[in-house]
Formats: structure tokens, sequence, C-alpha cells
């Protein structure tokens, strides 16, 4: 009947279900243990001391976390140096200091920063390790400006070592107490150098001036001593800049290049020109041709140039791009007296230029306009000034009427 058909079948599928479910059970029970022996083997190896898993039923009900207490790995045993066979015994070590060639001068001197040893070989200690906090350390010791001690100034530029040359201007137009200030100034900065450091100064006009007057060959630097210091101040002021003519430091830029100085400290009052007919002194690399500027790019390739433009601002813009050529500095240092002052003093300098260019006073034009000039500036002031205007009248044979007026300005200027 089909009422009894129906219970039958229905008993039948719920015999299939049970039997199903066991199954997924059976499975599910099997794949578990067998994770669990495979996390054993693995995590075991890595001293993992507890294994978590996660069982779920088919009905997808999370159960409890099970913790299980795992044995941790027995450690390796060591291997003894009879286990170690090599092929060849390692070859020894050898810790000892390593020489480096490296160039007598470097590219990094045109920054003024330099070591000033003057070696070509260095050795190279063995590397050690280093922390982070030494590495920083280094870092900022490597950056810091060099000590004072090893360092020259001159008219507040600086350059760091051991060689210095300076070059000073002695054009007429640097006559009195401007020749006096560049002087007073180039001692104080040797007097600050160390003993150990050297220093060599040419003066420069039309003609270059080597130090203490002598042969080419003695071309040396000297320690910076004070009894070489105190020696060079008696031959500096003892110069005579009136004797002079024009302005042309070529030769005097090509000697101190040969030196091969930590850096050239170069000072000048007016702009460079040259003399009507080229024929130096001695040997020079500079051809007649060739400009201040021409020269400087041609030879100073590792040397810094500083530049001081001396209380007349119309040399500086030259000056300056010698500095950028050779990676120096370049400072423009004003006049000591206020600014009318300064104007008044420049323009009377200007007039006896035009009537007495090469400022030796021997027409008798130029010696009238001194005469007056010296007394405008008594009157104004200036003696100082004065008796630098008419100094170079002091040996010549003057007319009766000028030498009577060089006399009455001597005596307002002793007053």
């Amino acid at each position: 009947m089909p009422t009894t058909m129906n219970l039958a079948v229905q008993s039948q599928n719920e015999s299939t279900s049970r039997a199903n479910w066991r199954g997924y059970a059976i499975s599910a029970t099997l794949h578990a243990v067998l994770l669990l022996a495979l996390a054993f083997v693995v995590l075991g190896e890595s001293g993992v001391e507890t294994f978590i898993v996660t069982a779920k039923q088919a009905t997808a009900r999370a159960e409890p976390l099970i913790a299980i207490p795992l044995e941790p790995a027995p450690a390796p045993e060591p291997q003894t140096s009879e286990a170690i066979e090599l092929a060849s015994p390692l070859p020894k070590l050898s810790l000892a200091p390593i020489p480096v060639d490296l160039p007598g001068r470097l590219a990094s001197q045109r920054l003024g920063a330099l070591s000033g040893s003057g070696q070509n070989v260095v050795t190279v200690a063995h590397a050690q390790p280093v922390t982070k906090t030494e590495t920083k350390s280094k870092e900022k010791a490597a950056d810091a400006v060099p000590s004072d001690s090893r360092r020259a100034t001159f008219f507040g530029s600086h350059a760091y070592g051991n060689n210095f040359v300076f070059i000073l201007d002695a054009s007429p137009s640097m006559v009195g107490a401007r020749y006096r200030r560049a002087c007073d100034e180039l001692i104080a900065s040797l007097m600050k150098l160390e003993d150990s450091q050297s220093f060599y100064v040419l003066l420069f006009s039309w003609r270059t001036q080597l130090m203490f007057d002598g042969p080419l060959a003695s071309i040396q630097f000297i320690p910076a001593t004070d009894e070489n210091v105190d020696r060079f101040r008696q031959w500096l002021y003892a110069q005579d800049v009136r004797k002079n003519n024009g302005t042309d430091p070529r030769v005097a830029l090509d000697l101190a290049e040969r030196l091969q100085p930590d850096a050239v400290f170069l000072l000048s009052d007016g702009e460079f020109n040259k003399p009507p007919r080229w024929n130096p002194s001695m040997p020079t690399r500079a051809m007649p041709q060739h400009s201040v500027a021409r020269l400087v790019e041609m030879i100073y390739e590792t040397i810094p140039l500083h530049c001081i433009a001396f209380e007349i601002a119309a040399c500086e813009p030259g000056l300056r791009a010698l500095s950028v050529l050779t990676g120096g500095s370049c400072r423009f240092v004003p006049p000591l007296r206020p600014d009318a002052d300064q104007i008044f003093l420049t323009k009377l300098e200007n007039q006896l230029r035009q009537v007495d260019p090469q400022g030796t006073g021997d027409s008798f034009r130029a010696q009238q306009t001194r005469l007056t000039i010296a007394n405008w500036l008594v009157e104004k002031g200036f003696a100082e000034e004065a008796q630098d205007v008419i100094e170079v009248l002091a040996d010549k044979q003057l007319p009766s009427r000028l030498q009577r007026k060089l006399e009455s300005i001597q005596g307002k200027i002793s007053e």
C-alpha cells in the first residue's frame, strides 16, 4: 500500500544519513591526528613548546582550543675539529698596514680644508667593526673644521695647511698709510702661525720683488719662528714703494704656484695693468698676451687663491674672478676713514696720478702739484697723508720757490 512504502523509504534515508555522518566524523578524526603528527615533527625541530589545534565539527561550530605541550628539540651535538677536514691549510692573514699611493695634492685642497702633510703614501689600519654611534661620531669629526693652529688668516680670509704664500701690492698707489696698514696686518698674520708652519712673501708692481731681495734660487719657505718673522718685519718696512710703477702680479703668481703652497693670499688696491714692454727679470710661464685671469686659469689647478680687495672697491670684481677660478675667497677691506674723508682723499689721489703717473715727482708740474695737495691735506688735518705726498720730494733738487714751500709744509706737519 502507498502508506507502507512511504514509511520504508523514510527509514532507509535516515539510516543512510547516519552512516554518512559516521564517515565524516571518522575522516575528520583521522585528518586531525595526521595534522597533529605532522605539526609535532615540523615544529618540534624548531624548539616550539606548545602547539594549538582548532577542531571543527561538520556543523561548523567551533570547539575550545586545546593546548598540547611539546618537548623541545634536542640541541645538535657540537662537531669537534677532528671531524672537519680541509683540502688545504688556510693561508695566514697579515695585519700589517697597507700602503696606498695617492696623488701628492688632492682636488679637495681647492676647498681650503688641507691636511698639509705633504706625504704621497698613507697607511690604512686594519678594519675594525664600529657601531652606529661610532659611525655618526666619525662623520661629525670628518665634517668638523680643522684646528685653528693649522691655519693662516689675512684680513679676515683664512686657509688651512702648513705652507702659505703672501703676495702684496707694492705699486705707487700703496704708498704711505695704505702700505703700512697692509704690512701691519701681514706681520700680525705671520705672528699667529705656529713655528712648524712656513711662509714666503712676494711684492709686485711692474717688477716682482723676492723676499729679502734674494736670488731666484733662494725662493723657499721659511719657518714662522719669532726670529724669522722679526727679520722679515725689518725688511718689509724698509721697502720704498715710491720707486715702483704699475700693477702686474703675473710673475709673482707664477712663482707662488711653483712653491706648491697650501694656499696663496693676494692683496691689491688697484686694477691690473701691463708694462709697455714685457721684459721680466726672471723666468716665467706668463706670456705678454696672457691676462692675469688667463695665467691663473692655466696654472692654478689645486691651490686656492684668497684675494683681498684693499680699500678701493673698483678692484674687487677682477680679484673675485681670480678667487672663483681657484676655489678661493675674496674680501673687500674698506678704508678706515669715514666716507667723506675717503672721498676727499680719493679725489686728491686721482688728481696726483694724472699729473705724476709714475709717482716719482721728477717733473716741475708733478712737484708743484704734490706741494699743493700736501698743503690742502695739512689744512684738513691729514698731516700723515701730507707727509706721504711730499716724501718723494725729500731728495730732489727743487727750485728755490718750491723748496721754500716744501719747508713751510714740513714745519706745519711737525707742529
